[in-house]
């Protein structure tokens, strides 16, 4: 059959202009580097809280260099089309598998739309204008309408960044990549040059000029969320709030001092006060004074003991530093994205893999950077208090000195308080939050584009604009899709939807590809592609270097796959989504085999094409 019938066109229509700079660019910034660092430190320890992130950060920059390098590069390079890994699965598993895995990564590049188009917002612009004492700006912009048309806009802005061609786009990636790594290594410099004893000094200095912290109690079952029916919830919630905090005033009920002012509220005093409870709340309003360096320290450790029932870490430990580095796969393991704009890089033999070597390494080197100063200058037990602080209760615990989380960008807010400085650093959050979405702009509809050229989706999949390269319609359908999921996310939130996406990559998308690396240089059916690659010599005492790197990356992806499904049964905060992640995996699956039937039939009957004979070539430039 001729080659014009079994593909959707002759020709792709896309256009090679693209850089080993612009194919780093892009491999460098689906890392999110200063976002990334936040989830690895925050959500990695909070979780896994005896955690070692310079071990972490070293295992994953060499696992990942090694193996994601090799992989996605050798893939890249050996079938330079557009679309990422449905044409590598595709044509070295089999048909199905291609499509089923790349279903499910399409559904990904929506769900990141809507997960960081949100977190542009909040965190992002909320951490900037609390940074900047306008926290009442900051309170107007986590309100669910506020957050959905914020969001909005972003996504709107990164669809005009992708559909009027990707060298428009690679023209303002390179501004965006400055400017967010120009902020990024702001906040690193500020940790280098603050001495232990200079960011002590700092926080207590806003302790001193704080007022005191006030929390009204007579509404928190609406408020919090708390079931005063539970008395165990109750106490639970007064735990967290009060526990370890000094009162700044006494604490009275009925003529009754139950706390006199300037003593420590304990365990005790927790219990008379939720005797108060009604079914709306208990009818106190309490003063604590503001939190110093070493009061923060004892009343999270407090609270972690007595409340969660796990004590706050006085050093480090293996399983929880391989379980902090399911986070970090943020900081390392989305440079493959260079894959999907594989067919419009000039050089495609040396760009996708360089591309992938370099936007690992200099994350990791900065990862690395930044937890060399944070444990010399926070210390490995108050960073680990503060990402369960930023985690469980952000701005809400009782008492922080300063109206924002205390996030590691949040940290060096407390050294400096040049207007300047604390806009470049909250930006480096921002740009590489809006970037991200902006690559979901580039990756989604080159996905749809792929299927398209196979005739798995309707022809309008692989409609090209002859004027700016780019398939439009697909990013219109993109944003409408992110739309979607942005609404669900801003007035329905889950905040560890993130952590979700990551568990579907690890084993559809990086899980699935890696066994296809690692069988490339064997199945009969490529033999003809493999024998054209340009690494079929690449070996190491005879053994292929895509093999060898695909087993590098099955390992690190064990890690990951058995500290985000199997570890989890003891760290509740876990347990209930890695079920619920488990869930949406074989739905997705199962809606792209169906996907798949429903268009092989549709081409059988209405065009007599078997698309089968599409997977035994590449399709074309």
């Amino acid at each position: 059959m001729a080659e014009e019938k079994v593909f959707a066109r002759k020709a792709s229509g896309l256009v090679r202009g693209l850089s080993l700079l612009d194919a780093f660019g892009v491999g460098f910034m689906n890392q999110g580097l200063t976002p990334s660092m936040w989830v690895m430190i925050s959500l990695g320890l909070s979780v896994y809280t005896g955690g070692n992130l310079i071990i972490a950060t070293i295992l994953s920059t060499i696992l990942c260099g090694v193996g994601f390098s090799l992989v996605w590069g050798i893939l890249g390079g050996s079938m330079p089309r557009s679309g990422g890994e449905y044409i590598y699965n595709s044509r070295i598993l089999s048909p199905l598998v291609g499509i089923a895995e790349s279903f499910g990564n399409a559904f990904v590049w929506i769900m990141w739309i809507y997960v960081l188009a949100p977190w542009t917002v909040d965190p992002g612009l909320v951490m900037l204008f609390q940074f900047l004492g306008r926290p009442e700006i900051a309170d107007k912009l986590t309100q669910p309408g506020a957050l959905f048309l914020f969001a909005s806009l972003v996504n709107l802005v990164s669809l005009f960044f992708l559909i009027f061609g990707i060298k428009v786009f690679a023209t303002i990636q390179k501004v965006v990549m400055v400017l967010g790594i120009g902020g990024c290594a702001v906040i690193l410099l500020v940790f280098t040059f603050t001495t232990a004893g200079g960011f002590r000094s700092a926080w207590d200095n806003m302790a001193a000029q704080a007022e005191p912290a006030e929390a009204d109690f007579s509404t928190m079952a609406a408020d919090a969320e708390v079931d005063m029916a539970d008395s165990a919830a109750v106490i639970y919630y007064l735990q967290t709030q009060l526990l370890g905090r000094t009162a700044a005033e006494d604490i009275a009920s009925g003529g009754v001092t139950l706390v006199r002012a300037g003593s420590e509220i304990s365990d005790a005093d927790i219990e008379a006060i939720a005797a108060l409870a009604t079914s709306e709340g208990i009818p106190l309003t309490v003063k604590v004074k503001p939190l110093t360096y070493d009061g923060f320290l004892t009343a999270v450790g407090t609270v972690m003991d007595k409340a969660e029932g796990k004590p706050l870490p006085k050093t480090w430990n293996w399983v929880d530093t391989l379980g902090v580095m399911v986070a970090g796969s943020w900081l390392f393991a989305y440079s493959y994205c260079i894959t999907f704009i594989a067919g419009e890089v000039k050089r495609p033999d040396k760009s996708v893999i360089l591309g992938n070597l370099f936007a690992i390494l200099v994350p990791g080197a900065f990862m690395l950077w930044l937890a060399i100063v944070l444990y010399r200058t926070v210390g490995f037990t108050y960073l680990t208090a503060t990402a369960y602080v930023d985690q469980t209760w952000g701005n809400a615990f009782l008492g922080l000195p300063f109206s924002w989380s205390p996030q590691f960008v949040g940290l060096a807010a407390v050294v400096t308080h040049s207007p300047i400085v604390l806009i470049l650093m909250a930006g480096s959050f921002i740009l590489f939050n809006i970037w991200w979405v902006a690559l979901s702009y580039m990756a989604f509809p080159r996905i749809l584009f792929a299927w398209g050229m196979d005739r798995v989706g309707p022809r309008w999949f692989t409609d090209v604009s002859p004027r700016w390269a780019t398939p439009v319609w697909n990013h219109v359908l993109c944003f409408l899709l992110g739309e979607i999921g942005i609404g669900i996310y801003a007035f329905w939130q889950n905040p560890m939807t993130g952590l979700s996406v990551t568990g579907m990559e690890i084993f559809s998308v990086f899980g699935v590809t890696a066994i296809a690396a690692l069988l490339f240089p064997y199945v009969k059916k490529v033999r003809h592609i493999w024998e054209a690659s340009p690494y079929r010599n690449w070996k190491i005492l005879g053994i292929p270097a895509v093999t060898i790197g695909a087993v590098f990356n099955l390992v690190y992806l064990l890690i990951l796959a058995v500290f985000f499904f199997l570890q989890p049964a003891q760290r509740p905060a876990l347990e209930g989504l890695s079920i619920g992640s488990g869930i949406l995996y074989v739905v997705t699956w199962g809606l792209g085999i169906a996907w798949f039937f429903i268009w092989k039939w549709v081409n059988k009957v209405r065009a007599g094409v078997d698309i089968g004979l599409a997977y035994g070539e590449l399709p074309p430039e």
